[in-house]
């Protein structure tokens, strides 16, 4: 059952400070249908507390959201889930294929910005933005990743 709107929205003008504090509130809504009012650490929370890593359906519409985002919001959201999985003691992706999915998507929308990567952004984005699709990247992945100089070679 779908919360009535104004109260949904009344509920949002709130400050929280993850998206698991929206869960406690009792109140029943699809996280997809408000994604445009959560806070980037409120979406990586959503990230780990979610079915989104084991629906395609839901992990496709968080895709189509990315896609609909500039890359920087993108990352701030993959750091954000970073954090949240590190804190929920998250170890491996439950699904390859969403993993698999949502890397691939996320490469393709960064692509254009990762050709100029120094080492340095590229040790941030696999230690920190990626650091839990790493153990998916396959030959379809390594298309999209173009080192600048050989120090960013040894880097990746």
């Amino acid at each position: 059952m779908e919360a009535p709107f104004l109260k949904l929205v009344s509920y949002y003008r709130q400050t929280f400070d993850a998206f698991c504090c929206l869960l406690n509130t009792g109140i029943f809504f699809s996280q997809y249908t408000v994604l445009d009012v959560l806070t980037p650490s409120q979406i990586g929370d959503m990230m780990v507390h979610s079915d989104t890593l084991t629906s395609m359906d839901l992990a496709t519409r968080l895709v189509t959201f990315f896609q609909e985002r500039d890359v920087e919001r993108v990352q701030i959201i993959l750091k954000e889930f970073t954090r949240a999985a590190i804190q929920h003691k998250l170890v491996v992706l439950p699904n390859p294929q969403i993993a698999q999915f949502l890397l691939t998507s996320y490469l393709a929308l960064a692509a254009a910005q990762m050709e100029a990567y120094t080492a340095a952004e590229w040790n941030t984005t696999l230690q920190v933005d990626l650091r839990f699709f790493c153990p998916v990247i396959d030959t379809t992945s390594l298309d999209y990743f173009t080192p600048q100089d050989y120090e960013s070679f040894t880097t990746m």
